[in-house]
């Protein structure tokens, strides 16, 4: 065989892995793109959770003004809680988050010492709204983890590390909030 030969089976093999690599590229390029926007979408719908959640507290303040002892700081720790803006981090809408359970789940701790404040109709409706946009948050939060654990898994596994190290993608944190402790009536 003569050289020339033996160089265009090398340089067809070349162009050959080349055309490979960039179609590899750009496919895994469409993907992690498209795993990032899935990752942004849950990132809004918690942040929509969260509104609804900062909503609820206000209603709160609002139906429980009557029933909880004016000298608790509980009001003003809610006056203090702003809604975050979109380009908080996810840490920080954890805290914010964890923050508003923990303030919702004092609220109930206050009322519930006087069972007949219970009765009350409107604070019915509200403790079953809670529970409804408890359940909204856990969905959004398990559709996020799910999000950025594949995204994770993709971007730290073979062959799809070497383009993320390439467009120096890193991993994502986990939405982890503490857990709403629902009381009986």
């Amino acid at each position: 065989m003569e050289w020339y030969y033996i160089l265009i089976i090398v340089i067809s093999a070349l162009v050959l892995l080349a055309t490979l690599f960039i179609v590899f590229y750009i496919l895994t390029e469409k993907m992690f793109s498209k795993i990032r926007v899935n990752i942004k979408d849950e990132e809004k719908r918690i942040d929509e959770a969260l509104l609804l959640r900062h909503d609820e507290l206000n209603l709160f303040v609002k139906v429980t003004k009557d029933f909880i002892d004016p000298k608790k700081d509980i009001f003003s720790r809610v006056l203090k809680l702003r809604v975050l803006d979109e380009k908080a981090t996810i840490q920080e809408k954890e805290i914010f988050t964890n923050d508003m359970i923990h303030l919702i789940a004092e609220f109930w701790d206050t009322l519930i010492i006087s069972r007949e404040k219970l009765d009350n109709k409107e604070l019915f409706d509200l403790y079953e709204k809670t529970l409804s946009l408890e359940e909204n948050l856990l969905a959004t939060q398990r559709l996020y983890n799910a999000s950025v654990t594949f995204y994770n898994l993709k971007i730290s596994n073979f062959p799809f590390s070497l383009i993320a190290r390439l467009k120096g993608y890193k991993k994502k944190d986990f939405f982890e909030i503490d857990e709403f402790k629902s009381i009986k009536f």
